[in-house]
């Protein structure tokens, strides 16, 4: 039977009809402005944004006025114009878990205030083409990277970011793809510095957008940066992986590398074998008393060891002395090891005294052939016996 006279009274929370008093009880639930391929969240769906198993999670962190948006395996492929719209949201944490893809015809992830965390991997992609240049990520204030490995593509830009850059953790590459675009950059900023990095971080930068032949730069370079289609931040610490190939590590072996530092190898040994070298990163050239040169490599070490069998005597080849200086003047010299076989190789390590450099050094042979002589950087030089 319908009600009669009804009227709804504006600023109470009493609705009259003729018969009846109602009590009404509203609720309220937060507006986050903030949409993931397309979906805007909400308090009824924050905790699988997507509806796909919980791929999307999100939470208000209201102490720390910030949201944290959880990525956890997925792949974002948006016909929306964005991935990620947190453009009037504020600060935003994106945690990364799992291996993840984002994707957008124009801007992959627009925002105020961005922080990646986590230990998960995710490639921000934007395929736009517009005269002024489509970023995969615009960021209006801040981006901030703690932890996750991060990358970033754009044709024209891969970055447009108001404010510092800032990686205190994890990775970040950067990469503009159109490589016959004059004005394509990894980062396109304003800001001064453009990017900061922690002292366990190394920074390198490249004109090419594959990163071939990448340089390592000094943060304050704003004009490199500035020109660079590829930026990519990664740990100083870098991973050594060794392949004894049935041999036993040689004591004390380094688990990682330090970039900047020189970092020595010691010989493995094998049961009826004598070691024949190292082979660096899949390299043709085995290497015995191997000693990584502190500048010379920037992403994970992959040593194979190679050995030759001993004679059925058990015999192996001669090895003879290392001759230096008993007391050489103004500086120090040593040699590693100081006894090598024919083929080996032998690091010799100079230091000079205060207020003097070393002007020459030169190795002869038995016969008193000069040997040809490799800097390895930081006084230490290496020759084959």
């Amino acid at each position: 039977m319908p009600v009669r006279n009804s009227r709804l009274r504006f600023g109470t929370q009493r609705l009259r009809t003729a018969n009846a008093a109602i009590t009404l009880y509203p609720v309220w639930e937060r507006d986050y402005k903030l949409y993931v391929d397309g979906t805007k969240v909400t308090e009824q769906n924050k905790n699988d944004v997507l509806n796909n198993g919980g791929s999307v999670k999100f939470e208000y962190d209201e102490a720390n006025g910030k949201g944290i948006l959880t990525l956890n395996n997925v792949n974002i492929d948006s016909a929306d114009k964005y991935a990620i719209n947190a453009e009037t949201f504020g600060l935003l944490e994106i945690v990364l878990v799992g291996e993840n893809k984002l994707r957008a015809e124009d801007i992959c992830i627009v925002a105020k205030n961005l922080i990646f965390s986590g230990e998960g991997n995710v490639k921000i992609v934007s395929d736009g083409e517009y005269a002024f240049g489509t970023p995969a990520i615009d960021c209006h204030k801040g981006i901030t990277v703690k932890g996750g490995n991060i990358t970033a593509e754009g044709k024209s830009y891969a970055v447009w970011a108001e404010n510092t850059i800032n990686v205190d953790g994890g990775t970040l590459t950067l990469i503009a793809t159109n490589a016959n675009d004059d004005h394509a950059m990894a980062i396109n900023s304003l800001a001064d510095p453009i990017i900061t990095i922690n002292s366990d971080l190394l920074l390198m930068t490249d004109t090419n957008p594959n990163g071939a032949g990448a340089k390592v730069t000094d943060t304050s370079d704003k004009n490199t940066i500035n020109a660079a289609k590829y930026v990519k931040v990664i740990s100083k610490h870098l991973p050594i992986i060794y392949d004894l190939d049935g041999g036993k590590a040689g004591e004390n072996r380094p688990a990682e590398h330090i970039y900047g530092t020189a970092t020595v190898i010691p010989n493995p040994t094998r049961s009826g074998y004598t070691f024949a070298g190292w082979l660096v990163n899949d390299g043709t050239e085995a290497v015995k008393n191997l000693t990584l040169g502190a500048e010379d490599y920037t992403a994970a070490i992959n040593l194979k060891a190679t050995w030759k069998k001993k004679s059925s005597g058990g015999s192996s080849s001669s090895t003879y002395p290392v001759n230096i200086p008993s007391k050489p003047e103004h500086g120090t010299v040593t040699a590693d090891p100081k006894t090598a076989g024919s083929g080996d190789t032998v690091t010799i390590t100079t230091k000079p005294d205060s207020g003097y450099v070393l002007e020459t050094i030169t190795v002869t042979g038995k016969n008193g052939n000069e040997l040809t002589i490799t800097d390895k950087g930081g006084g230490k030089y290496t020759f084959i016996m």
